[in-house]
């Protein structure tokens, strides 16, 4: 099976991103992919590096100018990673208003330092980071309104995995599923030297069993060359996984990708 779909790439409108939006929209052409869509970071806690970085104004510019250029070799979706929304509901609902095909929202940060820092180690046990992180999680599915939640176990990718899975896993999923909101594959971990990707078998499983069928696969490039990495390894998952097939957002529509 095949994934000729990448949902999740940041360019260089994210601080943390190397490559402009044309060279990524080239490679994606020269790797085969039908579909791209820009998620770059919308950030307004005040202790995160991208924090009031993003000109969303000049961002949709862009985004439109290459849906223009790239008409008939590559579709070019408008999306966003919006960071926290359920802690911002005035900016968030001024983002619902601006055309996004796919809005997706996920947890950086906690303790007021970022998910992946190690030192939170040295004052936390990893179970304390991944409890707090799920519970902020949760909230953040409760409030809803977003299209897809990126990157489910995301501290696993910086400190290691906890022993056992967390008991608000299971709400989360089951939230996800009322509210209709996708679960991303994102398979960034697959080139920080894990096995898996985020999540994997075990809680795509738990989604499937309670009744998930919307989920979306993304890289989470921050430069070309990783633009595509693991969509291989996540078709099989999913497969394995017992999903018909992923799917993509288009005007906030949920819709079926071809393998």
């Amino acid at each position: 099976m095949k994934i000729a779909a990448d949902l999740h790439v940041h360019s260089t409108f994210s601080i943390d991103a190397e490559d402009e939006m044309d060279a990524l929209c080239r490679r994606a052409v020269d790797l085969g992919l039908e579909f791209l869509c820009f998620t770059d970071h919308y950030d307004l806690l005040e202790e995160d590096i991208g924090y009031d970085y993003l000109d969303l104004d000049k961002y949709c510019r862009a985004l439109e100018a290459l849906r223009v250029e790239y008409d008939g070799k590559l579709r070019v979706l408008k999306g966003l990673e919006f960071g926290e929304p359920h802690l911002f509901p005035r900016e968030f609902a001024d983002i619902q208003e601006r055309g996004f095909d796919l809005i997706m929202a996920g947890i950086h940060s906690f303790d007021s330092c970022f998910i992946g820092d190690r030192t939170l180690l040295e004052r936390f046990s990893r179970e304390e980071v991944f409890e707090h992180y799920y519970q902020e999680v949760l909230k953040l599915v409760e409030f809803g309104g977003f299209d897809v939640l990126a990157h489910l176990d995301l501290p696993k990718r910086y400190l290691g995995a906890p022993e056992g899975q967390n008991g608000l896993v299971e709400r989360i999923l089951s939230s996800l599923v009322k509210k209709g909101i996708a679960l991303e594959v994102n398979t960034s971990p697959l080139r920080k030297g894990l096995a898996e990707c985020s999540p994997d078998h075990e809680i795509l499983r738990l989604f499937q069993l309670q009744g998930g069928e919307r989920v979306t696969v993304g890289s989470d490039a921050h430069r070309s060359r990783d633009l595509g990495s693991g969509l291989r390894y996540a078709a099989a998952l999913l497969e394995r996984a017992g999903f018909e097939r992923p799917g993509y957002f288009y005007k906030r529509e949920y819709l079926p990708l071809e393998w």
